[in-house]
């Protein structure tokens, strides 16, 4: 059974400054970043990347980026604690291995630990930089996720 897991880095926020705010986990999209989103969506849907589930980070421009992916695919996205800054791979990979409805998962959260995570998930010869904002990395599991590595499917970066 093949599975599709798409690591989803939030679109760009606003500056603290911009976003009149202290507190990090509050700084909103930036007019930029939703449209990069768009973009990326658009970009996903042409290779058929379809999400049977979203998980989101709790963080505002996490959440602000799942709402925009999910409304572009008609799926509400779901609020996951393991995306934030407390990042926790198992539980990410648990709720893709024992759901066996889902085929096909988005995870919107944050780097550094998208990236790592990504890292981890692909073959040996296989390798990307950092995400950057409004990015993705599609990784096809052949044979299940958890059962082996994946392969680099698409490294979406939308220009």
């Amino acid at each position: 059974m093949v599975l599709n897991l798409v690591l989803i880095r939030h679109g760009h926020p606003l500056s603290p400054e911009e976003a009149n705010v202290s507190d990090e986990t509050l700084r909103p999209l930036s007019q930029y970043g939703i449209s990069k989103l768009g973009q990326l969506c658009y970009e996903m849907e042409t290779l058929s990347l379809t999400p049977d589930l979203i998980l989101s980070s709790p963080i505002l421009r996490a959440r602000e980026s799942s709402i925009i992916i999910g409304k572009h695919f008609s799926k509400d996205p779901n609020i996951n604690n393991a995306l934030s800054y407390d990042f926790n791979p198992d539980s990410i990979l648990e709720t893709f291995t024992k759901n066996t409805e889902v085929k096909t998962l988005f995870c919107i959260g944050h780097n550094p630990n998208l990236s790592y995570f990504g890292q981890l998930l692909l073959q040996d010869d296989e390798s990307f930089d950092c995400l950057q904002p409004a990015w993705a990395l599609a990784i096809e599991f052949k044979n299940g996720a958890g059962q082996s590595k994946g392969v680099l499917k698409k490294l979406f970066t939308p220009s």
